[in-house]
């Protein structure tokens, strides 16, 4: 099986509390082998915040996720969802729910 790079973009806004535990319960999760995780601020996407984001991205498939989410199952829906479907990009919110929620659905 063929793992080209995924770009994993977690966009923070300074909430490192939120972003720490982002982190963990995303590498916990995850089981594709080959990935860059990018850390983006969200204050820096006014003005050309986008084109530098966009530059820094060098896999072929992105998976675009939040400080705030908390990954529950481990799991190859990363292959499934993204590469398997050939899909260039992919937010949480296009696919993967059955994986993950937002940290106020396990308070």
């Amino acid at each position: 099986m063929e793992y080209p790079l995924l770009s994993i973009i977690v966009l923070s806004s300074d909430r490192l509390d939120l972003l720490e535990s982002t982190l963990l319960s995303l590498l916990n999760c995850i089981t594709y082998p080959h990935f860059e995780l990018i850390i983006y601020n969200h204050q820096d996407m006014q003005d050309k915040g986008w084109l530098k984001l966009i530059s820094m991205i060098k896999g072929k498939y992105v998976l675009q996720t939040e400080e705030d989410w908390l990954y529950l199952e481990k799991g190859d829906w990363i292959y499934r969802d993204i590469v398997n479907n050939n899909k260039r990009r992919i937010t949480l919110s296009q696919s993967v729910k059955d994986y993950f929620t937002p940290p106020s659905e396990n308070m």
